[in-house]
């Protein structure tokens, strides 16, 4: 019977991780889109992460950190491993064509809407155990969705940017980025 208990509260924080996980991502990405907001800071550190890609690197690091210790109460070494899953999976799922993008972004918020509805209902008693593993099979299918979506965006986007840059295609500027896109050169415009 104990067996049984510890079984269900693994499958629990296996989930509650994920839901966490996914939580981080969009708070990311709706992060990084509210942008609007960096005239209000210093011309000093304006510059710095305007200029500087590593200190982008850590301000997004810490952020995630800083709401994962927001949005739940675990420890911190657990706080921080979630604050960089969240961040590799984001650098990845950035780093993809934008049709892919929209079909991650997709599956990110019907993931999120899904499990609101889901534990609203669990909470509420309003839900019976055969239609909780359903739900749960939905979610588990959209989270391996999410990442073969991610993993195959990566591969296309990847091979699309080496034959575009060929002698000086950078896997590691790739994954962490530039300060300037091909779309932003004077040359193309």
């Amino acid at each position: 019977m104990e067996s049984n208990n510890n079984s269900e509260e693994s499958k629990k924080n296996g989930i509650s991780s994920i839901n966490i996980m996914v939580k981080g991502v969009l708070l990311v990405f709706l992060t990084m889109s509210g942008n609007f907001f960096v005239e209000l800071l210093g011309c000093q550190t304006q510059k710095l992460l305007t200029e500087n890609m590593w200190a982008k690197h850590a301000i997004l690091l810490f952020s995630i950190y800083f709401a994962m210790g927001v949005v739940q109460n675990l420890n911190p070494y657990r706080n921080i491993l979630d604050a960089i899953l969240i961040w590799i999976m984001f650098l990845f799922f950035t780093k993809t064509t934008p049709l892919f993008s929209i079909l991650i972004f997709l599956n990110l918020v019907l993931f999120y809407i899904f499990k609101n509805f889901t534990k609203y209902y669990e909470k509420e008693g309003r839900i019976s155990d055969k239609l909780m593993r359903r739900l749960t099979k939905i979610g588990n299918v959209l989270i391996i969705n999410m990442i073969l979506l991610i993993i195959i965006g990566f591969v296309l986007y990847s091979k699309k940017q080496f034959s575009q840059h060929r002698d000086n295609f950078s896997i590691f500027q790739l994954v962490f980025g530039t300060l300037k896109c091909d779309y932003q050169s004077v040359n193309d415009l």
